[in-house]
């Protein structure tokens, strides 16, 4: 299995969606009805998907940034929460990203959590917006970690 677009960071996604926007493409319809096109790739994803989300992580990371995107449709509403992580060598790897129902600090305290079970003792500086409660959360799992708002633009 091939899980170097994941294992690497945001560096090499964009050939990984290449490669899959080909595939799709090349099935014609994103539809189940083309011989289950969709449950076969979903098939050989899901298990690569499922051990990078798993992976140990660095012990120490300079920054984290943590935020979350929103979108719509009409018949819900959905965060999905990033966490990016700069390590001590400069490299930037995606530790993981969640769904969640919309972006709250007890969800990312969560998040949180998850990545200090992965592996990580420590961060230096965390890049968030200025969710209320973020900063709480965040000194609640890494509590000598510097908080450093950024502020959004279009």
């Amino acid at each position: 299995r091939n899980t170097k677009a994941f294992r690497h960071g945001l560096g090499d996604i964009g050939h990984a969606d290449k490669f899959f926007l080909d595939d799709l493409a090349g099935a014609g319809t994103v539809r189940e009805g083309r011989n289950g096109t969709v449950s076969r790739i979903t098939d050989k994803i899901l298990p690569v998907a499922k051990e990078w989300q798993q992976r140990p992580l660095e012990s120490i990371y300079a920054v984290f940034f943590l935020d979350a995107i929103h979108y719509r449709r009409s018949d819900c509403k959905k965060a999905v929460y990033i966490a990016i992580g700069l390590d001590l060598d400069g490299r930037k790897d995606v530790l993981g990203m969640w769904v969640g129902e919309n972006e709250s600090a007890k969800f990312w305290a969560t998040v949180l959590n998850g990545l200090r079970n992965r592996g990580v003792e420590d961060t230096f500086i965390a890049c968030t917006d200025n969710l209320t409660g973020f900063d709480t959360a965040i000194h609640a799992v890494f509590p000598e970690t510097e908080i450093r708002v950024y502020e959004k633009t279009l």
